[in-house]
């Protein structure tokens, strides 16, 4: 449940970060998958026959476009997206309020300004291992106190 509500986090909380930068990810996350997320339990409730119509449309979608690949577990795929986008959407975005509300932490995701870290070509090995010699020195002066 926590990559469901991670999910949310990152699609609805954190929205105005990647809304400008990735408009496609933020049209298919925030709004067709947890946006519309009351409006499927709407028309599975009052429409409960339109289930068998998707089920068969998805079959046949899936045949169609992986016909020389088919397996058996092909037929799994409707139920497993129905459960994914009917059941664990919602649970996972009762479990972000639920995450947020514990730790008091809304999650919003700060970015870094300027440039981005560039790491040299070719970079010594000496400071790594002397740092490595300093944090041995800690902990032992550490267990002496």
């Amino acid at each position: 449940m926590a990559w469901f509500g991670g999910g949310f986090r990152h699609a609805v909380v954190n929205l105005h970060r990647y809304a400008w930068r990735h408009p496609l990810f933020y049209f298919y996350t925030t709004i067709l998958v947890y946006l519309l997320t009351p409006l499927r339990w709407y028309e599975v409730i009052n429409h409960p026959l339109i289930l068998p119509l998707i089920i068969v449309l998805y079959w046949v979608l899936i045949f169609t476009f992986h016909w020389r690949t088919r397996r058996w577990f092909y037929f799994l795929f409707p139920f497993y997206a129905l459960i994914q986008i009917l059941i664990l959407i919602p649970l996972g975005i009762f479990t972000y309020f639920r995450m947020a509300f514990s730790t008091n932490n809304i999650g919003l995701i700060r970015l870094r300004r300027g440039r981005a870290f560039v790491q040299p070509e070719h970079q010594s090995l000496e400071p790594i291992q002397g740092e490595v010699r300093n944090e041995r020195r800690l902990a032992d002066i550490r267990v002496r106190v």
